[in-house]
């Protein structure tokens, strides 16, 4: 078997374990599913324009309910976990040239500390 042939067999597997892993990590959500979402509950953003928002080990946000604010404000910089209605908005620069996906917990239901996870 020539050199390039091992090369190009090699990436190939290469981009499949890749791929497997990628999708293992990626959770789906459907919108107005119930969920419970794992993370460290942080502050984000720039007063007065602030959001509470839950980050997942996978890095991916959680924003939640502007009113929920003050009520959750204790819980700020701790490891949650909270269950909510899923949704998603997408948002676009004004300039119309990029379009983001932006998650949310709505109708929360619970939220505590959760001890994080280890493997």
């Amino acid at each position: 078997m020539s050199i390039n042939r091992r090369r190009g067999i090699l990436l190939v597997l290469l981009a499949l374990v890749i791929a497997a892993g990628l999708s293992a990590c990626s959770t789906t959500y459907q919108e107005g599913q119930k969920v419970t979402i794992i993370g460290r509950l942080r502050l984000v953003g720039n007063e007065p324009f602030t959001h509470l928002v839950v980050t997942t080990a996978e890095n991916r946000d959680f924003y939640l309910p502007d009113r929920s604010r003050d009520e959750y404000r204790g819980f700020i910089g701790s490891q949650v976990s909270i269950s909510g209605t899923f949704t998603e908005k997408t948002l676009e620069l004004a300039d119309h040239s990029k379009f983001f996906t932006q998650y949310h917990l709505i109708d929360i239901t619970a939220i505590k500390t959760a001890k994080p996870h280890v493997e």
